[in-house]
């Protein structure tokens, strides 16, 4: 959907917000149901928000053999939740990455020393948490 904005003669051609994918909208539904979360649509959210964002934070601290297992573990009980965290259609992932990569650049490019990796992943788990909490209350709309 495109609209034009006309400004003293200057044309913009401005573009809506692309819609998500049907997928993630099932996948988030189906995943509530998984977990048998309740409450609100924004505790939902919430809550479902935190699950996935604590599985995708910890890939990024564990071995490739163990994230492995972990991606197994949780796809054989609850499918819809490992597609949201691990699946190719899930955003989480990236969202993950451009986090990430936006702490390396706070902290000058540099390597964090192992002490503060914990902290770094609770933070970037935080805010994952909570771009992923309003993604999937809009999915629930």
């Amino acid at each position: 959907m495109q609209s034009q904005i006309r400004l003293s003669g200057l044309r913009i051609m401005a573009m809506a917000r692309p819609c998500k994918s049907r997928m993630e909208i099932l996948l988030v539904c189906q995943a509530i149901e998984e977990l048998k979360l309740a409450g609100s649509a924004r505790a939902r959210a919430k809550s479902l928000a935190q699950k996935v964002a604590d599985l995708v934070v910890g890939q990024f601290a564990q071995d490739e053999l163990i994230a492995s297992l972990v991606r197994a573990e949780v796809g054989l009980g609850k499918p819809a939740l490992a597609e949201l965290a691990f699946g190719d259609d899930s955003a989480a992932g990236e969202i993950a990455q451009c986090l990430a990569v936006a702490s390396f650049e706070r902290r000058g490019c540099r390597h964090a020393p192992a002490i503060e990796w914990k902290v770094i992943d609770s933070e970037l788990g935080a805010a994952l948490a909570l771009q992923l909490t309003e993604r999937f209350r809009r999915s629930l709309k």
